[in-house]
């Protein structure tokens, strides 16, 4: 499942693949939030944010991972992104894809959400507790539909 939240004073937000199966209605609302954030970078500061992947979460498919990464390559802003997961078999997959193709845009990946946020901090000052406490508000449940982010 699919879950984000996002504040947009800061520019800032937090997604959260979690639970054993992803529908292909969350991979779309993942492609339609890039679409979002990106438009709103346009008025506001360039767009940070911390995905997280669960364990439990599977993959997306070939087909999936073609589109968003289309929805990546589409940005006309340049987001600071740090991408969290605990298998160190994807962390290092996703690094040497970055090494091969590297993003246009500051991107790392961390073991856990305190390092992304730190890093993030180093790009995007005085967003460290913030970024915090939105991600404590998603692991609650409290979420933002596409509409809100709009």
């Amino acid at each position: 499942m699919f879950s984000m939240t996002f504040d947009r004073a800061f520019g800032v937000g937090v997604a959260l693949f979690s639970g054993k199966t992803n529908e292909d209605a969350d991979f779309e609302r993942y492609c339609e939030s890039v679409r979002v954030l990106d438009d709103l970078s346009a008025t506001q500061k360039l767009p940070a944010l911390i995905l997280v992947l669960d364990r439990e979460n599977p993959m997306p498919s070939a087909l999936w991972r073609k589109r968003m990464a289309a929805a990546r390559d589409m940005l006309r802003c340049k987001p600071v992104v740090a991408f969290v997961c605990d298998s160190p078999l994807l962390r290092g997959g996703i690094r040497a894809a970055e090494w091969l193709k590297p993003r246009p845009f500051p991107f790392v990946v961390e073991d856990d959400f305190e390092a992304a946020a730190l890093w993030v901090e180093g790009h995007r000052p005085g967003t460290h507790k913030l970024l915090r406490r939105l991600y404590e508000e998603l692991r609650a449940g409290n979420t933002r539909t596409i509409e809100e982010l709009r």
